[in-house]
């Protein structure tokens, strides 16, 4: 079980709106590349920008708590795999 409370098997991606749901997983998949490639630089812009596009959602409403945490630890741990 997530932070979040949902079923494991159940993707996060799911819980956002639809209409952001690319923008999020374009900014995962920036972070997990940068990561995966070793360029620290971007793997740290990827990383920034992709929690203030989470801290945008959770401040506007669109997600709980804990889908926003549960956000955070995938950028946080980029080898995580959902």
């Amino acid at each position: 079980m997530t932070k979040s409370g949902i079923d494991p098997q159940r993707s996060l991606e799911e819980l956002l709106p639809e209409k952001l749901r690319a923008s999020w997983l374009r900014a995962l998949t920036d972070r997990r590349e940068a990561y995966r490639a070793k360029d620290e630089k971007k793997a740290e812009a990827a990383f920034q920008y992709g929690l203030g596009f989470v801290h945008a959602l959770y401040q506007a409403g669109l997600v709980s708590g804990g889908v926003r945490d549960d956000l955070r630890e995938l950028l946080i741990s980029p080898d995580i795999r959902r």
